[in-house]
């Protein structure tokens, strides 16, 4: 009767024992996965900045923007990104009016953006704007491809798994009913 006692004591003792090592483990290696997933959030965040701002270069270029140009469009950009941080920390909207609020953003700024190029330069916007979403199309098709195909695959292989797996009661009677 004493020996249940001491063994579930020394289960919990182990058990803690281990939670303790796993703490001072997971300290000693730059915090848990919570601090390295915000890590790499934070770096994905930085990586995409950099995306973006390396895009809006080339877009300039592309489309030949005057320094003036350039100035007007960076300043559009921050005040943009401004107004998207604020919507986006206002606690007292819920996400669809977020979600609704940004859109209004985007579409503000991109009329102002757009009053800012010459009608040459729209019309190459307008063409590079085609090429890339023509692009991204293309990628979505491929990928969801991918996924339908990786799925129908997953179906088969259970459906045979199931059919030829170990104690299936359905396949052996199927053979009775034929």
């Amino acid at each position: 009767m004493k020996t249940y006692p001491k063994i579930a004591l020394s289960v919990l003792a182990l058990g803690f024992a281990g939670l303790v090592a796993h703490t001072a483990f997971a300290q000693m290696h730059g915090g848990g996965e919570h601090q390295r997933d915000g890590e790499n959030q934070r770096g994905q965040r930085m990586q995409m900045q950099k995306k973006k701002a390396m895009m809006g270069h080339v877009m300039a270029e592309y489309l030949g923007l005057s320094e003036d140009q350039r100035a007007q469009m960076k300043g559009l950009h921050e005040a943009q990104q401004a107004a998207l941080v604020a919507v986006h920390s206002d606690q007292t909207l819920n996400i669809p009016q977020r979600r609704e609020e940004a859109q209004a953003i985007h579409q503000s700024f991109e009329q102002q953006r757009q009053s800012i190029l010459t009608p040459e330069q729209k019309t190459r916007a307008d063409e590079l704007r085609a090429k890339v979403q023509k692009r991204v199309q293309h990628r979505m098709k491929q990928h969801m491809g991918k996924l339908a195909q990786e799925e129908t695959q997953h179906v088969l292989r259970e459906f045979m798994q199931k059919r030829h797996g170990k104690g299936d009661q359905r396949g052996e009677h199927e053979g009775d009913h034929k």
